[in-house]
């Protein structure tokens, strides 16, 4: 084989490994999940990063917790912890479930999205709700994220859109 035709094929395999890698990833994260909900269980659960439980043991509910189990940090059993890409496809950021007791409410729990800083994290989102999806519209190179809360009477569900720095709801619909 010439030195030429060999050239040729190594960078023709070369950009099939490539594309085969976009392809992987752009797949993997068109698969990651989407839905969160306080009584349903992660797909693929992740450990919660330590930096991220730090964060958690300042959150008031789980100050709450922590005076009435008379502990200093929570551990990370208290939650279920999931990756998702908000904006960025090497970056992942953190949806938080509660899985403690304390930390419920009547039909709703608090759930926090966590995404990565240069150094460290910062919390996105805290909402109590009864779940969450992650939506495909953007505002601001982010992810809308959409929650609901469920009374005996009525569903009210709210859209969360990034404004630079965090989520903030937009006007809740009652859905009924």
């Amino acid at each position: 084989m010439h030195l030429k035709t060999q050239g040729r094929l190594a960078a023709l395999l070369g950009l099939v490994v490539i594309f085969a890698g976009t392809q992987s990833s752009i797949n993997s994260i068109e698969k990651e999940q989407s839905l969160f909900g306080i009584e349903s269980p992660i797909d693929r659960p992740v450990p919660v990063p330590p930096e991220i439980l730090r964060l958690l043991d300042s959150d008031v509910r789980v100050v709450k917790c922590l005076g009435i189990k008379g502990i200093r940090q929570a551990p990370g059993t208290w939650y279920t912890t999931s990756e998702i890409h908000l904006n960025d496809r090497k970056q992942a950021d953190f949806v938080v479930l509660p899985k403690e007791a304390c930390l419920f409410g009547a039909n709703i729990g608090p759930i926090w999205v966590f995404g990565r800083t240069e150094k460290s994290f910062e919390i996105l989102l805290k909402t109590d709700a009864l779940g969450i999806e992650i939506l495909k519209s953007k505002t601001n190179g982010f992810r809308d994220i959409k929650g609901v809360q469920a009374t005996a009477i009525k569903t009210v569900e709210a859209t969360f859109k990034y404004d630079g720095h965090r989520y903030v709801s937009v006007q809740p619909e009652n859905v009924h």
